[in-house]
């Protein structure tokens, strides 16, 4: 992979020149970094950047001009550059960005902390442009999630190895049937299960979703997550991940479309699409060869908050229609000059 030597103008994102024949994103000078045994080298020219928010002046608050007003903690959009974040959003983008470097100097201790602040901001201005370029293809579309986070935990559990159209049909179906979830809850799974059969995977879906809403309820009296809107992110992830059918990818899935927390779900598309990326082998993480779960793991917290909903939203939908399992149509992918494993015509 190779990183453009400056991928910022003052109006957002640059308009990539023509990709060279070696797989260079941008003519002129190049950096290359490659990451072996634990430790991140980066060689050529270092990257330049004009604007604030990415590499050089990272630190920089937002440009004045940029209204200022408390938001919620997920950014629903693409952003052209991260100093059009609200103060609360930038902020968290640098506490993100200061404990990842802290993570990468105990990873890599044979780098200097100047190349490894390098190699992150290298990789969050890739994920910029890339978040950017796929949020105009397919403009972040609504794909079902619940804004109640049980609702999202009950879809979630309906959702698992189950098509689009089938799970969606088992929510409304359930939604018919119970005038609540403590009644759900209460119900024979032998009822749930002839409730949502027609989804496929009736039996196993019917006994998670009994075990989890109990679990609610035995927690906090009803089925309701509005207590764990006062704990911190690893408190909320860690108590998801005890309940039935629920691993690290479904809590991220509840805790950023429903809890307002700057999760990033990668799931098979997601994984599949960053892998062909590669962008994040500027930080030696390399997915290739990793199963969804370990993808997870490895990207729990590598994308900055600020670009993570729009960027699982799109990258899921990029996977479905265009970067596809099997014959990616590299021609008319939106991202295809930023990626390492396309194929040219």
């Amino acid at each position: 992979m190779r990183v453009p030597r400056s991928v910022m103008t003052n109006d957002g994102p640059s308009r990539r020149r023509s990709p060279r024949r070696d797989g260079a994103l941008y003519g002129g000078p190049q950096t290359k970094p490659t990451c072996r045994a634990g430790r991140l080298v980066v060689t050529g020219t270092s990257m330049t950047a004009v604007t604030a928010g990415v590499p050089g002046n990272a630190g920089q608050p937002p440009r004045r001009g940029v209204r200022m007003q408390d938001r919620p903690r997920v950014v629903r959009h693409p952003v052209r550059a991260f100093s059009d974040l609200t103060a609360p959003a930038f902020k968290e983008h640098e506490s993100w960005r200061e404990s990842r470097l802290a993570e990468l100097e105990l990873e890599c201790q044979h780098n200097t902390r100047r190349t490894l602040r390098r190699a992150l901001d290298t990789l969050s201005a890739e994920l910029l442009l890339v978040a950017w370029k796929l949020g105009g293809a397919y403009g972040t579309p609504d794909l079902g999630n619940k804004p109640d986070p049980v609702d999202e935990l009950v879809y979630i559990i309906l959702s698992r190895r189950t098509r689009e159209t089938a799970y969606q049909g088992a929510y409304d179906a359930l939604k018919s049937r119970f005038n609540s979830w403590e009644e759900l809850a209460d119900a024979s799974e032998d009822e749930i299960e002839r409730t949502i059969r027609f989804s496929g995977l009736g039996r196993r879906k019917a006994q998670s979703l009994r075990l989890a809403l109990g679990a609610l309820i035995g927690q906090f009296g009803r089925c309701t997550l509005e207590a764990t809107r006062s704990w911190s992110d690893e408190e909320t992830s860690a108590f998801l991940c005890t309940l039935p059918e629920i691993g690290p990818k479904s809590a991220a899935c509840v805790m950023m479309c429903s809890l307002d927390r700057p999760a990033f779900p990668v799931d098979a598309h997601v994984g599949r699409v960053l892998e062909r990326l590669g962008l994040f082998r500027v930080i030696g993480v390399e997915l290739k060869g990793a199963d969804h779960k370990a993808k997870q793991r490895l990207l729990w917290d590598a994308v900055p908050p600020a670009l993570r909903y729009s960027l699982h939203v799109n990258l899921l939908v990029h996977g479905r229609t265009t970067c596809l399992p099997g014959r990616p149509r590299c021609s008319s992918c939106v991202v295809s000059a930023y990626c390492a494993s396309r194929r040219d015509p």
